[in-house]
């Protein structure tokens, strides 16, 4: 089990999710230990090898998130059509000191967040940086 930080520092002293908390934790490449980056290293195909990012707290399990599979392709899917869907109700409120026009974006329909992507590109970059002898 590889600890996640929190990244947002708070006024509480205790990292505890209670009912409707929102919190922001995440990896940070030279803050993990050589244990903590060979684990991370050993997902070489997060898909194959059945992958699940699992957030803890007080030794209970908070919640699961299952990376790859048809699942977040299923997700990726959506989220291409509910873009396409939500784009028809972006619109122009002004124009920003560059001239660039501020484009109010229409939310509609939610999207799925996807952890996959972010954690396969973070693993990749922590092998190349271990493959170059950077260290994390």
């Amino acid at each position: 089990m590889v600890p996640l930080r929190r990244i947002v520092v708070t006024n509480y002293d205790h990292d505890r999710f209670e009912k409707g908390m929102a919190g922001e934790f995440g990896w940070k490449s030279f803050e993990l230990g050589p244990n903590d980056t060979a684990l991370i290293s050993q997902l070489q195909s997060v898909e194959m090898q059945n992958a699940r990012l699992r957030i803890n707290s007080q030794g209970y399990s908070a919640t699961e998130f299952g990376i790859g599979g048809q699942a977040e392709w299923l997700k990726s899917a959506w989220n291409t059509i509910v873009s396409k869907v939500n784009s028809f109700f972006d619109r122009e409120i002004g124009i920003n000191e560059m001239g660039m026009p501020i484009v109010k974006q229409g939310r509609l329909l939610p999207r799925f967040v996807m952890i996959g992507p972010s954690l396969r590109q973070f693993i990749r970059r922590l092998n190349a940086s271990e493959r170059l002898g950077g260290g994390a």
